[in-house]
């Protein structure tokens, strides 16, 4: 695409050639922005299919990772300049737009194929400045400029990368303070990229910190029009669910992080009931509980907050998916699968069964965890499993109203999948042996 860009521009710069005064078709600033916008765009593309692909060769070759189109719009950006240092061209100068493409196709090609491209970026920021500073007011960097420069950073993605993003984002609102430039105002769009930075980094807690900036300058309306979006909430919220390991492990340290981003969901749906421009997804919802059956030592309160966020679910304005009640049948197996929850488990499948019926979700995976997923020595074990899907499922076929919404037919429940198959027994309820 960007070869056959670069024929038209070749093409219109000919007529100019041939008529320099009176040609009606020459090449302007915005058909060298397009060009270079093109190469930016193939760039991108060549550094992703390289990383795909994972041939160390291709990913050495320029011709291949996206650095010959880098070049090639650098050498258009010096072409430009001399055009217009040596006749005066206004119309083909370079301004702040195709600058702001060059630091792009950096941030675009940024990643572990090219560790540099943000320091690339920051150069071409740099120069920006400096020209600006010498008089050049055509190529001074705008907020979009420190916002393309921080996306380099952000695609990074390695341990510097929300430093350098932080320092960039309050880079520009120390330019916007002094100038008070409308092209310097911080957007929401480099304050979600920085979001995103510490989030890809797996520290919730700066990203957050950024949201509650965006949240008190509504208030302050210290910069105008900055407000945090749906990115800035959806962003934060998947950053606290992101966890390690030990994160996962660690049930009081899961159940603080699972909190905090139900926060930022209740933030964001009251939000959107109260006429802000902000929207929640049905991803929110069912990753939030997804998220909760990874917990490797869940505890009562766990499961409480689960069944919280799905009768959330079941009242906002999205249409509940079947994995919904999947994940809160595992929440509920893991937490209540001792025999100490006998009550307990039993009233807590019943209710889920019967919701889950009433709103025509009862899919093959739900039948199939309810009958074949992991029992225990006691409490939820193999005669119980299959007594209590006797009981659910006395007769064969299942009513349609009980999977009337679901998404697809692959979907609806048959006998087959009433029938245990594995019998995985959960190792750390197994009674400790006699030494007698």
């Amino acid at each position: 695409v960007a070869h056959q860009v670069m024929i038209i521009l070749k093409q219109m710069t000919e007529y100019q050639r041939k008529d320099p005064e009176n040609s009606p078709i020459k090449p302007n600033t915005k058909s060298y922005t397009m060009t270079l916008d093109a190469f930016a765009i193939v760039a991108g593309h060549k550094a992703t299919s390289c990383l795909r692909s994972g041939s160390e060769e291709d990913c050495q070759d320029p011709t291949k990772n996206g650095l010959q189109e880098i070049k090639a719009i650098q050498d258009l950006l010096a072409y430009m300049h001399k055009l217009h240092e040596s006749g005066g061209l206004d119309y083909a100068m370079p301004n702040t737009v195709t600058y702001n493409v060059l630091i792009t196709a950096w941030a675009r090609v940024s990643g572990a194929l090219h560790p540099d491209a943000p320091l690339e970026a920051e150069k071409v920021l740099r120069k920006m400045i400096s020209l600006r500073e010498d008089v050049h007011f055509a190529v001074a960097p705008d907020a979009d400029s420190y916002t393309k420069v921080i996306l380099a950073w952000t695609n990074l993605g390695r341990d510097t990368a929300g430093k350098r993003a932080q320092f960039w984002l309050n880079k520009l609102y120390e330019e916007y303070e002094m100038t008070n430039d409308d092209r310097l105002r911080p957007t929401v769009g480099a304050y979600n990229a920085v979001i995103k930075a510490w989030s890809k980094l797996g520290r919730p807690e700066n990203a957050e910190m950024l949201l509650v900036d965006l949240i008190q300058n509504e208030k302050s309306e210290n910069i105008p029009l900055l407000k945090a979006n749906s990115e800035s909430f959806s962003v934060v919220i998947y950053a606290w669910l992101n966890m390690d390991a030990n994160e996962l492990a660690d049930c009081t340290q899961f159940g603080e992080r699972c909190r905090r981003a139900a926060k930022w969901l209740n933030e964001l749906i009251w939000r959107e009931e109260n006429g802000y421009s902000v929207s929640s997804t049905p991803d929110l919802f069912d990753n939030l509980l997804k998220t909760a059956t990874k917990c490797k030592n869940p505890d009562p309160d766990i499961l409480d907050f689960s069944i919280s966020i799905l009768e959330q679910y079941r009242a906002s304005r999205h249409r509940v998916g079947s994995y919904a009640y999947v994940y809160l049948l595992q929440i509920g197996f893991n937490t209540l699968g001792t025999a100490e929850y006998d009550d307990t488990r039993f009233d807590f499948l019943e209710q889920l069964f019967h919701n889950c019926c009433d709103d025509g979700l009862l899919s093959n995976v739900f039948v199939r965890e309810l009958a074949n997923g992991p029992v225990y020595y006691d409490g939820w074990t193999r005669s119980e499993s299959a007594r209590v899907v006797k009981e659910f499922f006395p007769h064969w076929p299942l009513p349609r109203e009980w999977y009337r919404n679901l998404s697809h037919e692959y979907y609806v429940p048959t006998y087959e999948d009433s029938k245990r198959r594995q019998f995985e027994i959960r190792l750390r309820h197994q009674p400790e042996q006699s030494t007698a």
